[in-house]
């Protein structure tokens, strides 16, 4: 579908050409069901949540294509790829990503996904960075979005919302880090300590890692690897470092209660 269009977001040879992010090279194989796959085999895991990413800017009508063809696709991995819906609420899935700029203007997701027992994977959308070199997109301005959202979150949202599970890609863009700073400048010190948050791993190594665990502990970080723009070999060389156990939780505990 996407080699089919003529305006972005779409894909010429290994050049995905965004509407807002801009130009990416990328794999395509590498997105395939069968490639996700064979990197869960490689790297012991017996499945993982996919998605549609929103940095990917997806159309109206791959979302509505994602939405149609995400029960095939579960059933087809044999319940290995386990897919979430793309901002709504979809009958018989896990959860849905929301992005992170409109988690404050998300109430009625958030209420369906709440009542339906579901998760939000919050997670950066896209950016324009202008002039700025390729690592300031993904390593500041999606960081900047997740601060942006927890803070929210633990501002004026989590009240309504307590029974709602969350999933923050990227450790909330470093949040964890930040929260004695924000006690220090008036905010409640129980209002970042919510059960049912969860920090997602992607990109992050073991420094980061040990400031998070030592803020939530364990219960509450949860493996992820954005593959395949990353590796899983190097999200699992990450958690390794703190021994079998607790990588366990991370890897299988914690995302089973989801």
């Amino acid at each position: 579908r996407l080699e089919q269009r003529r305006r972005p977001p779409f894909l010429r040879g290994r050049q995905l050409v965004l509407p807002v992010g801009g130009v990416f090279e990328i794999d395509p194989a590498a997105y395939a069901p069968e490639a996700r796959l064979a990197e869960l085999e490689r790297n012991g895991l017996d499945r993982a949540f996919v998605s549609l990413a929103p940095t990917s800017e997806p159309s109206a009508d791959l979302v509505e294509l994602w939405h149609a063809e995400a029960a095939d696709l579960e059933r087809a991995s044999d319940g290995r790829l386990v897919p979430l819906g793309y901002e709504t609420a979809v009958p018989g899935l896990r959860g849905a990503i929301v992005r992170a700029p409109q988690l404050r203007l998300g109430a009625r997701l958030l209420d369906d996904l709440e009542r339906d027992g579901q998760f939000a994977f919050v997670h950066p959308a896209a950016v324009n960075a202008g002039g700025a070199p390729p690592w300031f997109q993904s390593g500041v301005a999606y960081a900047q979005q997740m601060v942006t959202a927890y803070a929210t979150w633990i501002g004026s949202l989590a009240q309504r919302h307590r029974r709602l599970k969350l999933v923050f890609a990227l450790l909330a863009g470093g949040a964890p880090f930040q929260i004695e700073r924000l006690v220090r400048r008036g905010l409640d010190p129980r209002a970042p300590f919510s059960p049912n948050v969860f920090f997602e791993t992607s990109s992050y190594g073991e420094r980061a890692l040990e400031l998070c665990l030592q803020t939530f502990g364990a219960s509450q970080i949860l493996f992820g690897s954005d593959a395949p723009i990353d590796k899983v070999a190097d999200a699992r060389h990450a958690t390794a470092q703190f021994g079998s156990a607790l990588e366990a939780q991370l890897l299988a505990v914690n995302a089973s209660s989801l």
